[in-house]
């Protein structure tokens, strides 16, 4: 379960450096799309177009439909989901919450208070606080984790090196980046 969860959360931060680093991507390649734009109409997508710009499948966005997530989302004539211009920013800040693992309901929570505009400022900022301190903690972790992952590369490319990983009989505990995992473990209860 702590592996599934790491993995998870390895999984989330990596979206929030991809979403951050696409969103300017994001918004050229939906451009693409925009032949109704230079007429000043405002341009819609349809659910598969939205599920190729953002990498995530058709079932995953009905889902977090179902779950509340998107209640944006209109439907044409056809009863196809449409996705409008202005609704991107809004896709991409759930998204990221969802994939920096906040549960859904606090999204949901954080959706409702959007709707009620300027009455939930207070509580949309310190959501937003809170879920970068969740994240900055989650960053501390990795980093442990890297240098775990960084010392067992080194270990091996010297055993490797060697022939044998004899080599390492007289290495001292002091040197070993697990004490670091297990503190930083007991620290968080």
């Amino acid at each position: 379960m702590i592996q599934r969860d790491y993995h998870l959360q390895i999984a989330g931060i990596l979206f929030l450096m991809k979403v951050i680093q696409n969103t300017a991507c994001l918004r050229v390649y939906s451009k693409g799309y925009d032949e109704a734009a230079a007429g000043g109409a405002a341009m819609a997508y349809t659910m598969k177009q939205i599920s190729r710009m953002i990498h995530l499948s058709e079932y995953t966005i009905r889902y977090y439909e179902k779950e509340g997530l998107f209640p944006f989302i209109k439907r044409n004539a056809h009863g196809e989901r449409i996705f409008e211009e202005n609704d991107l920013h809004f896709l991409e800040v759930i998204l990221c919450l969802k994939k920096t693992g906040m549960p859904l309901e606090d999204i949901r929570q954080y959706i409702q208070w959007a709707k009620e505009g300027d009455a939930s400022l207070q509580q949309r900022y310190q959501l937003f606080v809170d879920q970068r301190d969740r994240i900055d903690a989650q960053m501390k972790q990795l980093e442990l984790y890297r240098r775990c992952i960084d010392y067992k590369c080194r270990y091996y490319e010297e055993a490797l090196a060697a022939g044998t990983e004899a080599i390492h009989k007289g290495d001292q505990e002091d040197d070993l980046p697990f004490v670091s995992i297990i503190d930083f473990k007991e620290e968080e209860k």
